[in-house]
C-alpha cells in the first residue's frame, strides 16, 4: 500500500473507532497552550514536507517519497482532541511546570473511563517541541489504543486494534518533517566505500543536509554555466554540483578549513527515500551507552569513548562522546546483526559500520576521503570519562587576561569598560569547529536571555588558515549567520593548540576547541569547561549541562 494513503487509512481507523470529543466553544483552562490544530497550521505556513516509513505485518518496512503535506489532513484524527477546555476541568489531573525555560503541561485522565488517557505538551519559549496524545477504549468484544507523538522534527502514530475472533491490527508510521523541496540521497567516495547522507534542495535552491534532527544549510552562490555552487552557512566548505538527469547530480565537496582545498567526489539521486537501505525490523535493541574503543593498527586500544545510541524499530541515532567533545549527530540503521551510521556536518564527513556479536560490536570508522580505523564496542559497559572541569586549569598565581582585535581591527581587552562589573564567559574556539558551533548556539541563547542582567560573552577565535583577511571574513560570516551580538576576536591564524596556549599563558594548556571559562564580576576564574557535548548527546548530557550552567550563571549574576 502507498504509505501516504496508509497514514490517512490509519487515521481513518482512529476516527472511525473512537468517539471524538464534542465540539464546543468554551474557554481554555490554561492560557498559552497550543492545540494540534495550531501545530498543523504552523507547518502549513512554511509548506513543510515529510519523508515517511511504516512497519507493517510485524517487521516489514515500507517507505514513501518526500512530499509536501496538508498538515491539517495529516493530523485530522487528533485535531479535536483538545482537553484544555473548561468543560473538562474535572475530568483531568493537570500539571503545569516550568523549568530551565521549558514549560511542561500534562493532562492525565482522572477516570479510567476517559478515552483520551493523557496529553503532554512541551513548550520551549512558546515553541512546541513535544505533543503526545494517548487514546484507549475497550469493551467485551473490541479494544483500541492509539499513541500519537509530535517532536518538532518528526511525528509517529502507533495503533493497536482488535475485534475478538475477527481482527487484529498493529501499525506504526514515522514521519520526518523536512523543508519543502526534493529529498536526495547523496554518497561521498571514500577509498574503501561510499558514505551516504540525505539532503533537500528547496525552491530557493538551498541545499539542506539532514543529520537526524539537525538541518544544515548550504547557500547557492555564483557557479559556472554547467554547475552550481553551494556554500556552507557557517564553515569554509562548499559543494560544486552538476545536473546529470532530472533525478541525478554529481560533483564534489570541497573543504577549505585549513586553507588548502580538499575535495571528495560526490553523486546523488532523488529516487531513493532512505539513507541506508533497511531490510526488516531486527530483534533486540542497541539503545544505551556502550564502551567504545578506537584501535591501533596492531589491535591495541588507542582511545576510549562512549557510544550513545537510540534505536527506534530499525533506525539508529546518537553520538560518540570523547574526553573533549562529541561527534555530533549520527544517523543510520540496524540491519540484521549490523549497524551503519553516518554524518556530514559541514566540516567533517564520518561513517561507522559494525557487526554485533556476543555482546560486542566490531567495526570500522571512515572519515574524509581516505582515513580508516578499526574499533570495538562493549555493549552496555560503563565508561567514566574525565570530568571536563578538571582538564584545563589556571596556572598558580596567574590572572586570566586577553587582548585581541575584533573584525573591525579594534583591540578588545578584558579590562574594557563593556566587561566591567559583569559576569564574563570566554569561549576559546574556531569558526571551523563544529563542536564550537554547538557551543556558540548555546552562548547566543545565554546572551539573549541574560545580557541585560550583567552577563557579557566574548569568543577568542583561533583560525587554522594563515590568511588574516580571510579569517576576518570567516568571523563576519559566523556572526552574521548565527546572529551573534557579542564580540568574536581573532586570537591567532595558523593556530595549533601550542600556539593557542602561548597566546593564553595563564592557562596550563589548550586541550580542546571549544574551551569555556566562567569569570565572576571581579573577573576571577570560577570554572573552566574543556570541550563540548552538544544537543546530539541528549538529555543525559547536553540538557543536564545547559541546566547546570544556567543555574551557575544566574547565581554569579546575583552575587
Amino acid at each position: 500500500m502507498n504509505l501516504r494513503l496508509l497514514f490517512f487509512f490509519l487515521s481513518g481507523l482512529v476516527s472511525a473507532s473512537c468517539n471524538t470529543l464534542p465540539e464546543a466553544k468554551d474557554p481554555a483552562i490554561l492560557s498559552g497552550v497550543p492545540t494540534m490544530a495550531d501545530v498543523a497550521d504552523s507547518l502549513n505556513r512554511v509548506s513543510a514536507g515529510a519523508s515517511k516509513w511504516s512497519v507493517v505485518g510485524g517487521d516489514s518496512i515500507v517507505y514513501s517519497n518526500h512530499h509536501t503535506i496538508d498538515w491539517v489532513k495529516e493530523f485530522q484524527a487528533f485535531l479535536k482532541d483538545d482537553v484544555n477546555k473548561q468543560r473538562f476541568a474535572d475530568a483531568y489531573i493537570i500539571t503545569d511546570a516550568f523549568e530551565a525555560g521549558v514549560r511542561t503541561v500534562v493532562f492525565q485522565a482522572a477516570s479510567p473511563s476517559q478515552e483520551i488517557k493523557s496529553v503532554k505538551i512541551l513548550l520551549d519559549k512558546g515553541r512546541v517541541t513535544h505533543y503526545s496524545i494517548i487514546k484507549e477504549r475497550s469493551n467485551l468484544l473490541s479494544s483500541s489504543k492509539q499513541l500519537f507523538t509530535f517532536n518538532g522534527t518528526s511525528y509517529e502514530l502507533e495503533i493497536e486494534q482488535s475485534i475478538k475472533w475477527f481482527f487484529d491490527n498493529k501499525q506504526f508510521v514515522h514521519g520526518d518533517i523536512l523543508p519543502e523541496g526534493t529529498l536526495w540521497r547523496g554518497v561521498f567516495q571514500h577509498k574503501e566505500g561510499l558514505i551516504p547522507i540525505q539532503f533537500v534542495i528547496n525552491s530557493q535552491n538551498e541545499l539542506i543536509v539532514k543529520n537526524h534532527t539537525e538541518l544544515l544549510t548550504f547557500i547557492p552562490t555564483e557557479g559556472k554555466s554547467d554547475s552550481s555552487v553551494y556554500e556552507s552557512e557557517y564553515f569554509s566548505s562548499h559543494f560544486i554540483l552538476k545536473t546529470e538527469t532530472d533525478s541525478s547530480i554529481s560533483g564534489r565537496w570541497v573543504n577549505e578549513k585549513t586553507g588548502a582545498s580538499r575535495s571528495i567526489k560526490f553523486r546523488a539521486s532523488s529516487k531513493l527515500p532512505y539513507r541506508f537501505k533497511p531490510h526488516t525490523v531486527p530483534e533486540g535493541t542497541l539503545t544505551g551507552n556502550h564502551k567504545f574503543i578506537f584501535l591501533k593498527e596492531d589491535g591495541s586500544p588507542e582511545e576510549t569513548n562512549v557510544l550513545s545510541l537510540t534505536q527506534n524499530k530499525f533506525t539508529l541515532s546518537g553520538s560518540l562522546l570523547s574526553e573533549t567533545g562529541d561527534y555530533r549527530y549520527l544517523e543510520g540503521i540496524v540491519r540484521s546483526d549490523s549497524l551503519f551510521l553516518s554524518t556530514m556536518d559541514g566540516t567533517h564527513l564520518m561513517y561507522f559500520e559494525g557487526k554485533v556479536e556476543d555482546g560486542r560490536i566490531n567495526g570500522k570508522f571512515l572519515s574524509g576521503s581516505s582515513f580508516s580505523q578499526k574499533w570495538l564496542a562493549e555493549l552496555n559497559s560503563t565508561v567514566k570519562l574525565s570530568n571536563p572541569t578538571d582538564i584545563t586549569k589556571l596556572n598558580p598565581e596567574s590572572i586570566f587576561k586577553f587582548s585581541f582585535p575584533d573584525e573591525t581591527g579594534s583591540i578588545v581587552s578584558i579590562d574594557d569598560e563593556q566587561f566591567k562589573n559583569k559576569v564574563l564567559l570566554v569561549s576559546i574556539m574556531g569558526t571551523w569547529c563544529s563542536n564550537c558551533l554547538d557551543e556558540s548556539r548555546f552562548l547566543k541563547e545565554l546572551y539573549d536571555d541574560y545580557s541585560h542582567e550583567d552577563l557579557s560573552i566574548v569568543s577568542l577565535d583561533f583560525e587554522l588558515i594563515s590568511d588574516s583577511l580571510k579569517a576576518i571574513e570567516n568571523i563576519k560570516k559566523y556572526k552574521r549567520n548565527l546572529d551573534i551580538n557579542y564580540p568574536v576576536l581573532l586570537a591567532a591564524t595558523r593556530a595549533t593548540k601550542t600556539i593557542a596556549a602561548e597566546a593564553l599563558p595563564s592557562l596550563n594548556g589548550i586541550f580542546s576547541y571549544p574551551t569555556l571559562l566562567l569569570l565572576n564580576k571581579k573577573h576571577e576564574v570560577v570554572r573552566i569547561h574543556t570541550g563540548f557535548n552538544g544537543p546530539a548527546t541528549g538529555e543525559e548530557n547536553y540538557i543536564s549541562f545547559t541546566n547546570e550552567y544556567r543555574e551557575l550563571i544566574v547565581d554569579l549574576i546575583r552575587q
